[in-house]
């Protein structure tokens, strides 16, 4: 895995709320200038809400700080991070996204009412049949944030 995966990776899964964690995946990582500037941004902005002091002793942990530009490191891991996320794939079209929330409302209302399940609703099925690999991993996790897991594993079995 890249470097830039699993800084992206620590923000995503806020890793970096945990100081065990945190400093584990650290220490897979060589790039000090991204890791600073990851670091950095986690102590400066209010909404990642991440104990400035465990920033501060990861930093330390990590390498001699006093030897880089934080500013510099900063602007480097802010650099790094906007590349990234303009090459990783993006969720599924606002259309497709509308398509989906519909199916599935409509086909939970049918299996409440008709007592149908939802593998047996041929849009359903279809739809799910046609999702890319991407689109699917995104609305499987979609489910799962919800906790709608029997409906994950109706997706996952309609897939095969």
């Amino acid at each position: 895995m890249k470097e830039i995966e699993s800084v992206y990776r620590i923000i995503h899964d806020e890793t970096y709320n945990n100081q065990v964690l945190l400093d584990i995946e650290l220490s897979k990582i060589n790039d000090e200038k991204l890791v600073v500037g990851m670091l950095c941004d986690l102590y400066a902005k209010e909404g990642y809400k991440a104990d400035k002091e465990a920033m501060i002793l990861s930093m330390r942990n990590y390498c001699d700080i006093e030897k880089l530009d934080l500013q510099e490191c900063n602007a480097y891991y802010i650099d790094k991070m906007k590349e990234y996320r303009s090459t990783k794939v993006k969720g599924p079209s606002a259309d497709k996204l509308t398509q989906f929330l519909s199916i599935l409302s409509a086909s939970m209302k049918q299996a409440v009412d008709d007592h149908v399940t939802l593998s047996t609703n041929t849009e359903y099925t279809d739809f799910v049949k046609e999702l890319s690999t991407d689109e699917f991993d995104y609305f499987k996790n979609i489910l799962i944030g919800q906790e709608l897991y029997e409906e994950v594993t109706n997706m996952i079995n309609i897939r095969g």
